[in-house]
C-alpha cells in the first residue's frame, strides 16, 4: 500500500479537519491557475493581434463601475475599477477589481478578455478569484455590455455580469464610466 499524502489525511489532533488542509493548499493552486490563464489569455491575444486589422483610435480604458450583485434574495452594492488595453479593433485584455457589500461582503479580482464584435458591443470572459474574509475561491465571469459614446473620449457603459463561484452563480449589473485615451 501507498501512504496517504499529508493533505489527505484527517488532522483532528491539532484542530485541524481535512477541509482546512485542502483549503490551504487550493489557495496556493487557486493563484497559480489564475495566473496561467492570465498568461495564456494575453499570449492568444497578442498572436491574433498581429493580423491586418485596422487599428484603434484610443488603445486604453479605465473604468468605474458602480452596481448591484444578486445572488436570489442576496443583494449587496457593487463598485469597482478595470482596466483594458486595446490589442485590435477586435480584441483587447485587461482587468478588474471590485468589491460587493451588502449581504456579500466579498473582492474579486481577475483577468478580462475582451471581444468588440460590432460597434458598441462589448463581451467580457474573466477567470479570477473571490476573496472572502479568509477564503479565496476560483471564479470565472462572463458578461456583456454597450458603449455609449458621451462625448469624444469619454462613454457610459451599461453592463451584465454572472460570476460562477463555487457552483453558484451571481449576478452582477451597474453602469461603468469610461475613459480612453
Amino acid at each position: 500500500m501507498h501512504p496517504t499524502p499529508q493533505i489527505f489525511q484527517s488532522s483532528h489532533a491539532n484542530g485541524e479537519g481535512e477541509s482546512q488542509n485542502l483549503n490551504k493548499t487550493g489557495v496556493s493552486s487557486c493563484f497559480a491557475t489564475v495566473f496561467r490563464l492570465g498568461v495564456l489569455l494575453l499570449v492568444s491575444t497578442i498572436s491574433l493581434g498581429s493580423s491586418a486589422e485596422p487599428e484603434v483610435e484610443q488603445e486604453n480604458a479605465v473604468n468605474l463601475f458602480v452596481g448591484n450583485t444578486q445572488n436570489g434574495s442576496l443583494n449587496g452594492a457593487s463598485i469597482g475599477v478595470g482596466y483594458e488595453r486595446r490589442l485590435t479593433s477586435l480584441f483587447g485584455v485587461g482587468g478588474f477589481l471590485e468589491y460587493a457589500g451588502g449581504d456579500f461582503d466579498v473582492t474579486s479580482l481577475g483577468a478580462t478578455l475582451h471581444l468588440h464584435p460590432h460597434a458598441g458591443w462589448e463581451f467580457k470572459l474573466s477567470p479570477g478569484v473571490e476573496l472572502d474574509g479568509g477564503e479565496q475561491d476560483l471564479m470565472f465571469r462572463v458578461g456583456v455590455g454597450y458603449e455609449f459614446e458621451v462625448v469624444p473620449s469619454w462613454a457610459i457603459v451599461p453592463e451584465l455580469n454572472v460570476d460562477f463561484v463555487d457552483g453558484e452563480s451571481e449576478l452582477i449589473y451597474g453602469v461603468s464610466a469610461q475613459y480612453e485615451f
